[in-house]
């Protein structure tokens, strides 16, 4: 095993876990009577309303930081990552830090 399999590997358990246990989240809301989503938990996940999620605007701003994050992660696997495992390190804690930094930035409205 090399470690791109142990990072492959990884992401997918992670992936799972988190659906079994949204889930089991919605499972238990269900048989309880309680609604799936509410109010509360749109503001705890998005930061913003259920109308302000769904607005074409918020849903565009995404769909670009979505596509400028692939990209730079398609570049940085195929120009930096040969350059070896410290530069590859290196390249996506810089690239993260300035994805987190952009879609506070971006996201937002109050710009």
């Amino acid at each position: 095993m090399n470690i791109g399999e142990l990072v492959v590997g990884y992401s997918i358990e992670a992936f799972w876990i988190g659906v079994i246990a949204l889930g089991i989240l919605l499972l238990i809301r269900a048989l309880t009577g309680k609604p799936a989503f509410t109010e509360k938990d749109w503001l705890a996940l998005c930061g913003h309303s259920r109308q302000e999620v769904f607005s074409r605007r918020i849903l565009l701003r995404f769909a670009a930081l979505w596509l400028i994050v692939v990209a730079a992660g398609l570049a940085i696997g195929q120009w930096i990552a040969p350059f070896g495992l410290w530069w590859l390190v290196g390249a996506l804690a810089s690239a993260a830090v300035a994805v987190v930094l952009v879609t506070r930035w971006w996201m937002t409205d109050d710009r």
